[in-house]
């Protein structure tokens, strides 16, 4: 859940971002490439769950992203990491099995993630244009059947990852800011409530 600035932590918002899917699709190098702007060729298989911790300003609030990306399909594990602020459902677009099995982790999805969570379908390593055997024919459709943005990426070049993060930062910033909207609002009611309740002779009285 994001999370408002406590004491000084250096930044106004907390916001976790989650990546499922497949072995091998890219998760982690996605991460690395957003957060170190970094890419490996050979890189190590993600064990179990990997951190990646990036700070950005989006609309003058300074923003700590923790982004994890989650290897093993486990319930207690996506029981815990699906309950952040946003989710990305990553497929491989030269790996066809990995857009078979995205019914398999958006059920995981719809069991743990929070209502108010944004989801959004990635297909990685669309550098690999030869190779490509999922079109984006088929992947927006099936985005569009589930209600959820779509983007293309390459961990290896950088491209998409600008509007992915883009995208995942903008929602949940929004999402957050009309959660602490409605929580004062509901404050107000509550204080205007109980002030036409008292008496009239009680002293008049505000909130500091």
């Amino acid at each position: 859940m994001a999370e408002e600035k406590i004491n000084d932590n250096g930044y106004d918002h907390l916001i976790r971002i989650t990546l499922i899917g497949d072995n091998n699709v890219g998760k982690a190098s996605i991460l690395k490439r957003f957060a170190r702007n970094e890419w490996d060729a050979k890189p190590v298989g993600t064990s179990v769950a990997e951190l990646e911790i990036k700070t950005v300003k989006v609309f003058d609030k300074t923003i700590r992203l923790h982004m994890w990306s989650i290897q093993k399909s486990t319930s207690n594990i996506l029981n815990s990491y699906l309950r952040g602020d946003a989710i990305g459902i990553v497929y491989d677009v030269t790996n066809r099995d990995s857009f078979k099995n995205l019914h398999i982790w958006f059920t995981e999805v719809e069991r743990y993630a929070r209502d108010d969570a944004i989801i959004v379908l990635i297909g990685n390593k669309c550098d690999l244009v030869e190779d490509r055997q999922v079109s984006l024919n088929e992947a927006l459709p099936y985005a569009k059947l589930h209600n959820i943005s779509h983007i293309e990426t390459s961990a290896k070049t950088g491209a998409g990852m600008i509007d992915l993060f883009g995208l995942f930062l903008e929602n949940s910033v929004k999402t957050l800011q009309q959660k602490q909207n409605k929580f004062k609002n509901t404050i107000n009611v509550e204080v205007e409530k109980q002030n036409r309740e008292l008496p009239s002779t009680h002293a008049k009285w505000s909130c500091i």
